[in-house]
């Protein structure tokens, strides 16, 4: 009674989770300009997540088992931001423009103020 309890939660949670994404789903073609220009900035990463922009307009992101933040400018190149994060990923800013990352250490959650001072 217990197993089929469980897939009926399972199957009204993945219902929900396709309905929501039918409902968000967009053209790619109007995500990406027709005349926009794609270029690698990096390579070799592990597992790439928490994407954030600051009011600069610089892009941050996590690289999850690598243990690093990136910082990938508006105007630059691509630089590590922050290394030992202890696999962070989910990043934000507040707005104080501080950059909060969750990670997972010790599988516990804890949250970092990341300030740059670069």
């Amino acid at each position: 009674m217990k197993k089929l309890i469980i897939g009926f939660i399972c199957i009204i949670t993945l219902s929900f989770l396709m309905h929501i994404l039918q409902a968000t789903c967009v053209d790619a073609g109007t995500l990406i300009a027709p005349e926009a220009k794609l270029e690698i900035v990096g390579e070799n990463f592990k597992f790439t997540e928490g994407p954030a922009v600051d009011a600069k307009g610089d892009l941050f992101f996590t690289d999850i088992r690598a243990t690093r933040i990136y910082k990938l400018p508006l105007k630059g190149k691509l630089t590590v931001f922050q290394e030992d994060t202890g696999g962070a990923n989910g990043l934000f800013f507040d707005n104080k423009g501080n950059l909060l990352a969750g990670s997972v250490k010790s599988y516990m959650v804890r949250h970092e103020v990341l300030i740059d001072q670069r």
